[in-house]
């Protein structure tokens, strides 16, 4: 099937190929797309999935601001090849410099009765935080 107002020269266009082929132009070249090293790690009940040089926000951490930390719990390595854990991956390591201790943003719970109980509560709740940076992962 050939697309009217197209000239001959693509294979799309003659109908011959789709855009999922490796279509690389006059040179034919194919673009890969470069694989970063990433990990899943668990803290604070909670799982994150990091790489690095990047900055994190998770719970409270007992270190001080410039103190390097190391998380164990790595549940998956990724990257040229994937590790996979059962349930994490065995001698794989992430290591995070910590850059400050802070609270999050205020959460209010407001409760009111209604009807014949004429009574309301409101308190509020900040979350303890620590901010890490990410500088190495070691896939063990």
């Amino acid at each position: 099937m050939q697309l009217p107002g197209l000239a001959g020269s693509c294979p799309v266009a003659r109908g011959q190929a789709s855009h999922n082929t490796t279509h690389g132009g006059a040179t034919g070249r194919v673009k890969r797309k470069e694989t970063r090293m990433f990990a899943v790690i668990k803290t604070g009940g909670k799982q994150y999935k990091v790489a690095a040089n990047t900055t994190l926000l998770v719970e409270k951490l007992d270190a001080a601001a410039g103190d390097t930390v190391e998380f164990t719990e790595v549940l998956m390595v990724g990257g040229e090849t994937v590790k996979l854990g059962a349930p994490t991956v065995a001698g794989a390591a992430v290591k995070a410099e910590v850059l400050e201790q802070t609270r999050g943003v205020k959460v209010i719970n407001f409760v009111k009765r209604r009807r014949k109980h004429s009574s309301q509560r409101r308190k509020g709740h900040r979350q303890h935080l620590t901010v890490v940076k990410i500088t190495d992962i070691n896939a063990g």
